[in-house]
């Protein structure tokens, strides 16, 4: 069975490498109560409901500490017509706001430019839309949006934004035993306790192999007759990252063969 998410969000990380003493609260706003499981081909629409301020979360949605001044939050997909930064609360606009344990606020809009330089290098001029070219505002699924923050007087932003890297798994659930395969490792695991005959054969399809040269690998954990072993796992990788449509590993259980993995 192959299982294949589509994310519909995007990731939020903040990182405070200066002055990480100086924070209080890092909270979210503006988060879109409206997206579609499908990706839209274009910005089409601009929303009228948000996941804003309530009485739980009056200053609105917290990001989460993570580590060592690190806060992550993950944001609907916004996609907008010609939206601008007006004044508070800037909807449409998706913006992050940092609170000081001094006593001051910043809010910091959330921009897609991925090719475009910031001009003169000031994030908040650019994102506020006091430059001579306009940010983008649109929050786009799967993409990674890393702020990197420090906090002297005034704040300072370095920005970027890149695709989120898609994770492509595949598992197979066998009759007590997992095997499953992440790029070029495989992981071959039981879920129950394992008594004879039990036996896990994983082949590689050519022109595909181990990384050891190895076209086979026998995955028993020393089952022998009337002997149970507990549950145990191990990890294979193959000689490269199989291509897209390719056969590349079987998996055979006592004998009989039970499984192939294609790259989808």
């Amino acid at each position: 069975m192959t299982v294949k998410l589509i994310r519909v969000v995007a990731k939020l990380e903040v990182d405070f490498r200066i002055n990480i003493d100086k924070v209080d609260n890092v909270y979210f706003r503006n988060a879109f109560r409206q997206f579609s499981l499908t990706a839209p081909a274009a910005a089409t629409y601009t929303p009228v409901a948000f996941y804003d301020v309530s009485p739980a979360n009056p200053k609105g949605n917290p990001l989460k500490l993570v580590g060592s001044g690190t806060y992550l939050y993950y944001m609907p997909e916004a996609l907008m017509n010609s939206p601008v930064w007006g004044t508070a609360p800037h909807q449409p606009v998706n913006y992050f706001v940092v609170e000081t344990k001094d006593g001051k606020s910043f809010d910091v809009p959330i921009i897609t430019n991925v090719l475009m330089e910031i001009p003169d290098e000031n994030y908040m001029k650019f994102a506020t839309g006091k430059s001579t070219s306009q940010p983008d505002y649109n929050i786009y699924r799967n993409h990674h949006y890393h702020y990197t923050v420090s906090i002297p007087g005034d704040i300072e932003i370095t920005y970027r934004v890149n695709p989120w890297e898609l994770v492509a798994k595949q598992l197979y659930m066998g009759y007590g035993y997992n095997v499953e395969v992440d790029g070029e490792k495989v992981t071959v695991s039981n879920t129950v306790d394992a008594c004879a005959p039990h036996a896990i054969v994983l082949k590689t399809v050519t022109p595909y192999r181990f990384s050891d040269g190895d076209v086979e690998k026998e995955f028993k954990n020393g089952v022998e007759t009337d002997a149970l072993v507990l549950t145990a796992s191990e990890i294979y990788t193959l000689n490269s990252q199989p291509k897209s449509g390719d056969p590349y590993l079987e998996v055979w259980y006592n004998g009989k063969l039970v499984k192939t993995f294609t790259k989808s």
